[in-house]
This record gives structure tokens, sequence and C-alpha cells, in this order.
């Protein structure tokens, strides 16, 4: 049975929902029948907070669809600066729990709203869960995906830092030779050598992959 712990904010219902891999998002709203719940998916080292936290002067994603009168399930990537696989895995397993079987999700309307690369993620849960029979009737549920700012063709400043990988190794190789040990080099080989990031460069094989299927809009 999924554990929740509930309490209000505002003029919003909040709960804690239990996930498949033991960590805990936020569930939050009314959760009436016809009207859907929005799944939030943060972006590159985004985190829990990353659609909840407001810019200043502005509402949040999060309180404007609450305010509008959706419900939002939203939650921490298990690798939110690692590769997609093992979102995806995170993901697909919220699908197959909490989304196909917890009595108070199961038959609501799915949205998924996405920032940057979580973008990616939702068009690979849409692409996986098409092939895994489980999952069908909860993708018969998903009514609308919308991607803010997603990578679609590929990241220009992932592309970017692939490039400057290889010169820079060249740079630090050389100055490591002289007996010096460039510590500004080494911050730069250790971000742009990060396969996460070269994953959304353009053409990286997961790009590719999608390449074929259109992106939600």
């Amino acid at each position: 049975m999924t554990a929740t712990l509930m309490h209000r904010t505002g003029s919003h219902q909040a709960r804690r929902l239990r996930l498949p891999d033991g960590s805990w998002a936020h569930l939050d709203g009314p959760l009436q029948p016809d009207v859907p719940l929005v799944l939030l998916l943060h972006g590159f080292r985004g985190g829990l907070a990353s659609m909840a936290t407001p810019p200043a002067g502005r509402r949040s994603w999060r309180e404007a669809l609450l305010a509008s009168g959706f419900s939002t399930l939203s939650y921490e990537q298990t690798a939110p600066d690692g590769l997609l696989a093992p979102n995806l895995e995170q993901l697909l397993a919220i699908a197959a729990g909490p989304l196909s079987h917890d009595p108070r999700l199961r038959r609501l309307p799915l949205v998924i709203v996405a920032h940057s690369r979580g973008g990616l993620l939702a068009r690979l849960l849409l692409d996986r869960a098409a092939t895994r029979p489980g999952l069908h009737r909860m993708l018969d549920r998903v009514r609308q995906v919308v991607t803010l700012h997603t990578p679609h063709a590929g990241s220009g400043l992932a592309g970017l830092a692939v490039g400057v990988d290889r010169t820079a190794r060249r740079l630090q190789a050389a100055v490591a030779s002289l007996g010096l040990r460039p510590a500004v080099l080494a911050a730069l080989c250790s971000f742009s050598a990060s396969a996460a990031v070269a994953e959304l460069a353009p053409g990286s094989p997961t790009l590719r992959a999608l390449a074929g299927r259109p992106a939600p809009r």
C-alpha cells in the first residue's frame, strides 16, 4: 500500500506520495475525476523544487496549474545530472506503479509538463510505454505533453562542450607535462566529458533514436 502524509498548503491539499524506488513525490491539488493530473518533469540538474519555486514576481508552474484547478505530481529524478536511462526506468516504474494502481490516480486523465531535458524524458516514456502492454492503459490516459525549452534537435551548448572537451584534454596533457596542475582545465574537462552532456549534443544516439518520432507540442 502506498504511504502518504497529508497537509493543507494555502487552498489546496498537499500530499507526500511514496514512489517505487523509496523516494517521495509531492501530490498536490483536488484530484478531481475529470480534471487531468499534471506530471511535472524537471530538467538537467534540476530537482523537486524546480517546477515549484516561483521566479521573482511570478508564479511557479505548479502554482499556476493548481490555481487553475489542476492537480500536480512532482518528484526528483534519480539521476538529475546523469544519463537519461536511470531516470527513464524510474519514470516507467512510477507509470506502472502509482499512476496505474493507486486508487486515487489510476483513472485520472494525464498531462505531462516537462522542462528542458525533461521533455526528452517524456518522449522516451511514451516511446517505451508503447512497447509494454502493461502500460497501454496508462498511455491511453495521456491527453497532452507540453515541453518547455526542450532541445528536441540537441543542445548547441552540449555540442560545444563535447568539442571543447577534445581541446581541453590536449591542453591539460600539455600543461601536465610541465609539472603544473591546471585546476580550471580539470574542472572544464569534468563537465565537458560528462556522458550526460554528450547525450544532449546534436546527433547523439539518444536523439537519433527519437528523431523518427514527432516531438510533442
